[in-house]
């Protein structure tokens, strides 16, 4: 369910409609078949609502039906809020057994993210932007909600490493685990997944750009392999950018700054590449090479003048100019 579906009958809303009128009595199959595409449809173009309306007429017909219950947990994981989350962990939990590798995979993006809400809700009340429920001391309630953040994330990534137990060069369990490894603070493994994430995509990457050299491709293989290249260069050059931010927290700024250029390489017109290299290259007392970089940065930014990051480049421009001078 986290990959989107492309197809649907054209007339599939015309005979749903046609199922709740007065007419004749609709086949239950045929019915319930014609929901299962409405949801299948909704879910690929986004609408959740209409996705899980669909699913659960459905399950009206068919309460047992594994991928229209799966379809409604991946819909009540994708609207993000508290309720919303716990009710898909609980559904997809309850899925693992015969749900497999779609329904693991959706408790542990439950739980990475519930883990997030947890870790939210402590700093706000360390900020004293929220007060604790039932007059709970707010120091001892931020403590509870880490601790249960800790036990959210760890239970996240055990669901990410049982699936890439079995599918160790799976996309979305290696950008979950490097994900949650993060969270915990375990940079070192965080960094070690970003690394298998990465071979993962070069190979994709490279299989991609393979086909796309076939000898009369049709036009609907070139269209589908070049946006699978596109989507594959993406998030490699996320990944890299998440691999730099580890290897800064493992003092080592200087394999940060090969990484931040590699994903330059990849896409040479995203101005905030060029702001987090020049942080680093300043962090290494490479002041002409840093200034370079805000300059490009600058140069490419849609930002506003007044925007916090381009305030915070001119600042740290003035930082290198004064370093060039001694």
């Amino acid at each position: 369910m986290h990959r989107s579906l492309r197809t649907a009958p054209l007339l599939l809303a015309a005979l749903l409609a046609g199922c709740q009128s007065d007419g004749p009595r609709v086949d239950p199959e045929k019915q319930l078949s014609l929901y299962k595409e409405s949801a299948a449809y909704h879910y690929a173009n986004d609408d959740i609502d209409r996705a899980e309306g669909q699913a659960r007429k459905a399950l009206e017909l068919e309460p047992e039906d594994l991928k229209m219950r799966l379809l409604v947990a991946w819909c009540r994981l994708r609207r993000e809020d508290r309720d919303s989350l716990f009710a898909a962990e609980r559904e997809f939990r309850a899925l693992l057994e015969d749900g497999g590798y779609e329904a693991r995979l959706g408790l542990a993006n439950s739980l990475d993210r519930l883990g997030r809400l947890s870790q939210d809700a402590a700093n706000d009340l360390d900020a004293g932007k929220r007060e604790a429920v039932g007059g709970k001391d707010p120091k001892k309630r931020a403590e509870e909600l880490r601790a249960q953040a800790t036990a959210q994330w760890t239970d996240a990534r055990a669901q990410f490493e049982e699936i890439l137990r079995t599918k160790p060069a799976d996309r979305s369990a290696l950008n979950g685990a490097q994900r949650v490894c993060a969270y915990l603070g375990q940079w070192k493994e965080a960094y070690a997944k970003s690394q298998e994430l990465l071979r993962s995509l070069d190979a994709d990457r490279a299989f991609y750009a393979q086909q796309l050299d076939r000898p009369q491709i049709s036009l609907t293989d070139e269209t589908r392999f070049r946006k699978s290249l596109g989507e594959a260069r993406l998030l490699t050059v996320d990944t890299l950018v998440f691999a730099a931010e580890t290897l800064v927290r493992l003092d080592a700024r200087e394999q940060a700054v090969e990484k931040l250029t590699a994903a330059i390489e990849l896409a040479p017109q995203r101005a905030d590449l060029y702001g987090l290299r020049a942080k680093r290259l300043y962090d290494l007392s490479r002041h002409a090479e840093a200034l370079t970089d805000i300059d490009l940065y600058l140069k490419l930014s849609e930002h506003p003048y007044d925007h916090p990051d381009v305030r915070g480049a001119y600042d740290l421009r003035t930082k290198c100019e004064a370093g060039l001078r001694g």
